[in-house]
């Protein structure tokens, strides 16, 4: 569990609940929410934060020892410092693989909510490129039962 100064937090939404007011993201959520929009942005696409991004496609179009997990680690806690006690305390991993011969990235979320009675799920993100250099992404959510 990550320290209350370094606490990400909840997002709304662009939802409605079932009371049809905004829906409000857990804190794993908004933390998968942020890696996401990290990975898929490129530096310069928004020119009010010009070094925003990481443009992962790039990335994963590359050798696979050219992929370093600390190195990508590093990055996304320099992009959005509030990530750093998730990676610190193992709520949120990493993990570089190979997928039908392509370098590919596996990240682990899962968060110990921080309010007794809040639900979060573990999300599962993987990312990787094909031979015709498209990104191929698939994100699983997982209901935590505690």
């Amino acid at each position: 569990m990550s320290s209350l100064s370094q606490y990400i937090g909840f997002d709304c939404t662009f939802e409605l609940d079932s009371f049809q007011k905004p829906r409000i993201c857990s804190e794993s959520e908004t933390i998968k929410n942020t890696i996401l929009f990290i990975l898929f942005s490129r530096p310069g696409q928004y020119p009010s934060l010009p070094y925003l991004g990481m443009d992962i496609k790039s990335r994963l179009y590359s050798f696979y020892d050219d992929l370093k997990e600390s190195d990508l680690e590093s990055q996304l806690i320099e992009q959005c410092p509030a990530l750093s006690s998730y990676f610190q305390d193992g709520s949120v991993a990493v993990k570089k693989m190979i997928y039908r011969n392509m370098p590919s990235l596996l990240i682990h979320i899962s968060v110990t909510p921080l309010h007794p009675g809040v639900k979060n799920k573990d999300y599962y993100i993987g990312l990787s490129v094909n031979e015709m250099n498209e990104l191929l992404s698939k994100i699983n959510a997982v209901d935590v039962r505690l």
